[in-house]
């Protein structure tokens, strides 16, 4: 049985055509666990539902003849945009020749790829035992690529009879066609007008419009250098859709904290982590103001982002955890020991911090001389006062036993414990010397990375 192929730029008549199916598969070009193959068309001159179709050349007929769309009206016309190196098209080849041998009278199937003349003819050598096709081919194509635009594959365009394209599919059935020539019905597409943008596999996908904008994203992990854009800070978000950890511009010792924090971004600060490397100067940094941002920009910041499906927040943490032990040569550790500390106590059975809106939008201000906290937590403050008091060496931790959000205000230098417990004393509140139970963060270079640097950034 004869085949005829078109190519885009001139006639090529084949006489028999085989077919082989290449074994060597592209990675760039599909994905072994994808149910269709992925083969993204672009052009100018796209035809929507509902338009009659140009009067374009298809193919050469057994006689050398090209046959255009005009030649073919009164028949059902179906494009099969396919390539060798796609399963699934593959898998099909024998149903469309069954089809078309069948009703060869009311329907005309027309094989499409971009590919070239010598790709496919090496595909047809061996395919099948070296049968030919009862369908006619067009190969190294772009003109009705760019007419339908798609980016899956198998991928059919039904034209009907007058050369009105009706409707797409993803596969052909002979119900569905015995429905469209028969009948005229077709099983209309939700197809949106939507443009599809270009793709470049060489750089990431989605970032700077790269394939355009994810619709929705289950699930990623970012990790970058300083970005000039964007100010220093950190953020836990979890609801009943996903989990986001979020850092920007952060020191490395500011990633560990987040990763370790369980929760509670307050849990690791400067006063309870010891970093023992032999490169501490890149990890954390004692500078502020603008020589910190000095020394983010110039080697020392980093932004890192995780998004998690919200099934799987328990596991946000020990994600990141272990993308931090991908890319750099240390070792986290948590001691807890006993150590002296000033308890935050209260002294009264009375609750004066109970919150006045428990709607209210949380609010913690803290300053050197004041703090401000409305529908926040105590740990937040604790925290602080850890930092404000370091001169005495003792951190402070709570032991209120209280589990709900405060309010609070106070007006007083932070760093002077009796004029703070002056003021705490209104809230029923008082720091007293204690001991208790701390947690250090330890981080220490990696077995056999004593002089290892951070994985390098591609510039």
């Amino acid at each position: 049985m004869k085949s005829n192929y078109f190519v885009r730029g001139g006639l090529w008549p084949l006489g028999w055509v085989v077919r082989v199916f290449l074994l060597f598969v592209p990675v760039v070009l599909v994905q072994l666990f994808s149910v269709l193959g992925v083969c993204r068309v672009y052009g100018a001159g796209r035809v929507r539902i509902g338009e009659r179709v140009p009067d374009v050349a298809l193919f050469r007929d057994a006689g050398g003849k090209v046959v255009r769309l005009s030649g073919l009206r009164g028949k059902l016309v179906v494009l099969d945009f396919w390539a060798s190196w796609c399963g699934p098209c593959v898998s099909r080849i024998p149903l469309v020749d069954s089809l078309q041998e069948r009703y060869g009278s009311e329907v005309q199937f027309v094989t499409v790829t971009s590919q070239t003349e010598s790709e496919v003819a090496s595909f047809f050598k061996a395919y099948n035992g070296g049968k030919g096709s009862v369908v006619p081919w067009v190969v190294s194509d772009s003109e009705l690529g760019g007419m339908f635009p798609h980016n899956t594959i198998p991928h059919y365009v039904w034209i009907d009879s007058a050369g009105v394209y009706r409707t797409f599919s993803q596969s052909v059935s002979d119900a569905g066609l015995r429905e469209a020539f028969k009948k005229g019905r077709f099983k209309v597409q939700d197809l949106k007008d939507v443009e599809l943008l270009p793709y470049d596999y060489k750089r990431p996908l989605f970032l700077s419009g790269n394939g355009g904008e994810a619709g929705r994203l289950d699930y990623y992990s970012l990790l970058t250098g300083f970005s000039e854009h964007l100010g220093s800070g950190s953020s836990i978000l979890v609801d009943s859709v996903r989990m986001k950890i979020t850092a920007h511009n952060c020191s490395l010792i500011n990633l560990y904290w987040l990763a370790y924090c369980g929760g509670n971004p307050l849990r690791f600060q400067t006063f309870n982590t010891r970093v023992e490397t032999m490169d501490s100067a890149r990890v954390i940094s004692g500078k502020v103001g603008l020589e910190y941002i000095d020394f983010l920009r110039k080697g020392g910041g980093y932004c890192y982002e995780l998004l998690l499906p919200a099934s799987m927040a328990a596991e946000g943490y020990r994600m990141m955890q272990a993308d931090l032990a991908r890319f750099f040569p240390y070792k986290p550790f948590i001691e807890k020991k006993e150590v002296p500390c000033l308890a935050l106590v209260r002294t009264s059975s009375v609750d004066k911090l109970l919150p006045h809106d428990k709607e209210a939008e949380p609010v913690n201000d803290f300053k050197p001389a004041s703090v401000v906290l409305r529908n926040f937590w105590l740990d937040a403050f604790t925290a602080y006062l850890s930092l404000r008091m370091s001169k005495l060496g003792l951190r402070v931790v709570n032991q209120t036993g209280l589990d709900h959000p405060v309010d609070m205000e106070l007006g007083v230098l932070l760093s002077d414990l009796e004029a703070t417990n002056k003021a705490l004393a209104a809230y029923d509140l008082k720091l007293v010397k204690s001991t208790s139970v701390l947690e250090t963060f330890v981080l220490r270079d990696g077995a056999g990375s004593l002089s290892a640097s951070p994985v390098k950034r591609s510039e």
